[in-house]
């Protein structure tokens, strides 16, 4: 027998000072040892990484007592994200020459850092910054394209806003949240800055224009989608359904009533009169001769908008597929088959 030899249990004739000085051990027995001195001794951290991250970390009550409570986190969040990309931005061939080796950046990719910052920026209130950050940024993946949606909005842009909002709603399922928001997007009446001092109703609303319209269309479907889905019947989640139909329900008859003109309960009593309604600033719009008029109406919306939310409206809610919407969609689908071919 080799003296290298490790035998897993105790000789039973040893001395207890042989036993304590580990000449013989119980593996098994000093493995459970360990185990149950590890449910009841405070942990150490026993790796640099471990002894960052403990530092890092702070009691969030305690953070509320703090002069800037929550927010001097984001600050934070903020700075650390934007000082991480700046060492990529100035080091774009991510390798740094050292006095004995070359070292290469192990990340070169500082996308989700930028999206830490954008995230940050919203919530301390800077939204031109947040803008800037998404501006510097290209990326296919739907959640960054809701990301960007939700900075443009806050930031005011809403044209973007809406158009980003119509490329995340067709790669998703229909969703209701996302057709209120183009809504709101299309129709600010809540934002402050729309709002006369004197008076609680936007400047624009007696103007029928498209957008007027489109933001209806937008808003009505929402509301089909949120009374055809299935929602609890107690609780918190009927609670947020009763809270944000009212809203939906209130910008439903805002647009109907200031921006449209059309009278109460028109939809229930003449839903022809009411389609007529809805569609003739659509229809008033497709009829300018020039773009520079068209354009003087919407702006530089994305004429993708316009068409989604059009074939929504024949598709979905209108349903007879008639009238000056339909031909103007006929007429885009020939023209993009055109291109197609050529």
């Amino acid at each position: 027998m080799t003296d290298d030899v490790d035998f897993p249990f105790t000789f039973g004739n040893v001395s207890d000072g042989e036993e304590e000085e580990g000449l013989f051990v119980d593996k098994v027995a000093t493995k459970k040892r360990a185990a149950l001195q590890a449910g009841t001794e405070a942990y150490q951290p026993q790796i640099e990484g471990d002894e960052w991250l403990l530092k890092c970390l702070k009691d969030p009550v305690e953070a509320m007592y703090q002069k800037n409570g929550a927010n001097k986190r984001y600050e934070e969040a903020y700075e650390v994200a934007r000082l991480y990309c700046q060492v990529v931005r100035e080091n774009g061939s991510t390798t740094t020459q050292t006095a004995t080796h070359d070292r290469s950046f192990k990340v070169t990719d500082c996308r989700d850092l930028q999206e830490m910052m954008a995230r940050a920026a919203l919530k301390l209130g800077r939204a031109e910054d947040a803008a800037q950050i998404v501006d510097s940024m290209t990326s296919p993946d739907a959640g960054f394209v809701f990301l960007k949606a939700t900075v443009y909005k806050a930031a005011r842009r809403y044209n973007e806003a809406v158009k980003c909002l119509v490329d995340f709603q067709q790669t998703r399922s229909s969703n209701y949240a996302i057709w209120r928001q183009m809504a709101e997007c299309l129709y600010p009446y809540h934002d402050p800055s729309t709002i006369s001092s004197s008076t609680s109703t936007p400047w624009f609303v007696n103007t029928a224009s498209p957008t007027s319209s489109l933001a209806l269309i937008s808003i009505s479907r929402s509301r089909f989608l949120m009374e055809a889905a299935s929602w609890p019947t107690t609780g918190f989640g009927h609670a947020r359904y009763i809270r944000e139909l009212k809203h939906i329900k209130e910008m439903q008859e805002h647009i109907e009533q200031y921006a449209l003109k059309i009278e109460p309960r028109l939809k229930d009593t003449d839903k022809v009169a009411y389609d007529r309604m809805v569609e003739a600033p659509i229809e008033a719009w497709q009829a300018l001769g020039s773009c520079e008029e068209q354009e003087s109406l919407v702006g530089n919306l994305d004429r993708s908008v316009i068409d989604y939310i059009c074939e929504t409206w024949v598709q979905t809610l209108k349903g007879d597929g008639s009238g000056a919407i339909s031909e103007y969609l006929e007429e885009a689908d020939a023209t993009v088959k055109a291109v197609r071919d050529m």
